[in-house]
């Protein structure tokens, strides 16, 4: 890691990045003392090239999350689709908070601008779901809109090879008509974890 650092620093200028997407593994536990590590790394790649906290965005990978941290829900499993899509609405994602609490500590220090969705006509925040719009220097704005596929990790009934995407979040921005985008945005970029041999048959179907 410490080589690519080195390579981007001596980027040609033509080349260097004006964001940057992670979408996760930050760490290998979920655990504090592995964000503060990886917030030293952090900085040291955004120092190299010249930007802060606001010029990197994440979404969550299952080691992000602290599973010691378990959500006994009994009603959960790979098949509880609408137990799980309950879940997956903004006003109940705050209930599976608490395992990311290493992530958002992390996302805050080292100065992330967090994501903003809908709720009940207010705009709520957070690092690990909604939408964000940035703003590159040729004057044209990406929407970049993070999905948690990591969030069901915490219970014990839900396979690692099953994730899913949240189909209530997604409904929920084509309501507010934050997606598809407007003609202003230039491209809307979905950041999400898993790729599709890791989601749920159901979601990759539906998607």
């Amino acid at each position: 890691l410490d080589e690519l650092i080195e390579t981007v620093a001596n980027i040609d200028e033509s080349l260097r990045p004006e964001h940057i997407v992670f979408t996760g593994d930050i760490v290998w536990h979920g655990k504090s003392r592995e964000y503060q590590e990886a917030l030293s790394w952090f900085r040291r790649l955004l120092d190299a090239l010249h930007l802060t906290g606001k010029d990197i965005s994440f979404c969550v990978g299952n080691h992000d999350i602290d599973l010691s941290c378990i959500c006994n829900d009994p009603n959960i499993d790979n098949n509880s689709v609408k137990e799980i899509d309950e879940y997956y609405k903004y006003e109940n994602i705050h209930k599976l908070e608490f395992p990311l609490y290493g992530y958002n500590e992390f996302c805050r220090e080292l100065g992330v601008v967090p994501y903003s969705y809908p709720l009940n006509g207010k705009r709520k925040y957070s690092y690990s779901v909604g939408y964000k719009d940035v703003l590159f220097s040729n004057g044209k704005t990406v929407r970049l809109m993070a999905l948690n596929t990591s969030m069901l990790m915490p219970f014990d009934g839900i396979s690692e090879d099953k994730m899913w995407l949240g189909q209530e979040q997604i409904k929920t921005l084509i309501n507010y008509n934050i997606i598809p985008a407007s003609e202003d945005i230039w491209y809307t970029i979905t950041l999400c974890h898993h790729s599709d041999r890791f989601l749920h048959p159901d979601e990759t179907s539906t998607y």
